[in-house]
């Protein structure tokens, strides 16, 4: 019983996809606290580059790691 269920919902969401229609039934959790940290590592990661590498910007390939590490190794404390 419950693979006919299976089954016809697969059908079902073929034939929405043929359409062009998408049938979203189970979507993830969105989890909107991550986005304000990854946009603080985007920046400190822009500015620890920037801080490291040469006029021409050619050696950041090289330095990433070393930016990375020092991420890292950074204590972060929480704002409540």
């Amino acid at each position: 019983m419950a693979s006919e269920q299976m089954k016809d919902e697969v059908i079902s969401a073929i034939r929405m996809e043929h359409f062009g229609k998408r049938s979203n039934t189970r979507a993830s959790a969105k989890h909107p606290q991550t986005y304000g940290k990854a946009e603080i590592f985007i920046r400190f990661l822009k500015n620890a580059l920037a801080t490291v590498i040469s006029s021409d910007q050619s050696d950041w390939h090289e330095l990433i790691e070393d930016c990375l590490l020092a991420y890292r190794m950074t204590i972060i404390s929480t704002i409540q």
